[in-house]
């Protein structure tokens, strides 16, 4: 389910997901290898995590695809 849920992310979207929750990077970090700032990073890991909440069902307790605190 996740896997065909993150299958379907734009390639670019995937990578700054995985970089943050796999490589565990930094956001700032994450969006310099992407050629993103860091602030466009932060509001594209937002929609990539509600879009995979919403694929996945609202009831997701998935650490990666909360907000952090």
């Amino acid at each position: 389910m996740l896997v065909a849920a993150i299958a379907r992310l734009r390639a670019p979207d995937a990578r700054l997901l995985a970089l943050v929750a796999l490589g565990d990077l930094e956001v700032a970090d994450a969006a310099a290898l992407v050629g993103l700032t860091p602030g466009a990073a932060r509001v594209r890991l937002h929609r990539i995590r509600a879009s995979l909440r919403h694929d996945l069902g609202a009831h997701t307790r998935a650490e990666y695809l909360t907000e952090p605190s």
